[in-house]
């Protein structure tokens, strides 16, 4: 399976669970937008706004999605307008960013009471264990949060944790090579649906990416 094809899964299970949440009129904003692929999702149904720090990922966004407003800045050095938003959607970035407990405390700062965010990134047990993962790149940051980490970050920044699941299992190493071998997996399939081997090995943790939807709490 290819990794824009696994990408392409994960963002119909992340529409899957936005499509849950309140959006009829809601403020969004993502951070790491990219080329704004969800400003196209919420088709005009919330206001949206799209931080990336590519100039040139933002250019191609106001493009592909005029409707869509879009910023080019470093998200901590960003300041942002005078407004908190119903929803935060923040894909596959955390990793790659220095200062990652002040990274989520800023982001639920810009949530409302009551709001959600929407996040996923990198799960280090099977990351490490991905054949075609290399080092970081001489110059480049790259720190896989744990589920304890990431979990302890959002606890104290004042969000609630509705959700906290793993998608997408993967893994050709270490004990991943048996668990999600062919051998094994293709005789099971027989006899029980693959579907449900799948949603087993994303219960046990052994998914490529970890979901999270949190909720501001109304007190803080």
């Amino acid at each position: 399976m290819t990794i824009k094809h696994k990408h392409s899964q994960l963002a119909a299970r992340l529409m899957t669970e936005i499509g849950t949440l309140p959006l009829d009129g809601a403020r969004v904003l993502e951070i790491g937008c990219e080329n704004g692929w969800f400003a196209g999702q919420l088709k005009g149904h919330a206001s949206y706004l799209g931080l990336d720090p590519s100039p040139e990922m933002v250019a191609a966004a106001e493009k592909a999605f005029p409707s869509g407003r879009f910023v080019a800045a470093d998200f901590l050095s960003w300041e942002p307008p005078d407004e908190r938003f119903d929803l935060v959607l923040f894909v596959d970035k955390i990793a790659h960013m220095p200062q990652q407990d002040a990274v989520i405390a800023k982001m639920a700062s810009l949530i409302k009471p009551g709001g959600h965010l929407v996040l996923t990134t990198e799960n280090p047990f099977v990351y490490s264990r991905i054949c075609w993962v290399r080092p970081p790149a001489e110059g480049q940051f790259r720190r896989w949060l744990t589920e304890d980490e990431l979990h302890r970050m959002l606890d104290a920044s004042g969000l609630s944790r509705l959700r906290s699941y793993t998608v997408l299992p993967a893994g050709e190493l270490g004990i991943l090579k048996i668990i999600n071998a062919r051998k094994l997996n293709q005789p099971a399939q027989l006899v029980i649906p693959e579907r449900w081997i799948t949603g087993a090995k994303e219960r046990c943790g052994l998914g490529q990416f970890r979901v999270v939807i949190a909720r501001r709490n109304t007190d803080s």
